[in-house]
């Protein structure tokens, strides 16, 4: 029979892991910006958290090229 190898939970990097008590706290400050920039007119938008791993590569591949318009 083969071992099967255990893989260790761990937070990946750029992402954020809260604790119950941390998370409500981030919650509160999170509601009070958004409500303070709705009262301003600005309106919610919402983009992925993960990016597929073709877009990312052909970014890098292109460099990071700034244009003119």
């Amino acid at each position: 029979m083969q071992k099967i190898e255990k893989i260790k939970a761990r937070t990946l990097p750029g992402f954020l892991e809260l604790l119950p008590d941390e998370q409500i706290l981030f919650n509160k400050m999170y509601d009070s910006v958004r409500k303070s920039y709705e009262k301003f007119g600005f309106i919610p938008l919402d983009t992925p958290v993960l990016e597929a791993s073709e877009v990312l590569l052909a970014k890098a591949r292109r460099g990071n090229r700034k244009t003119n318009i």
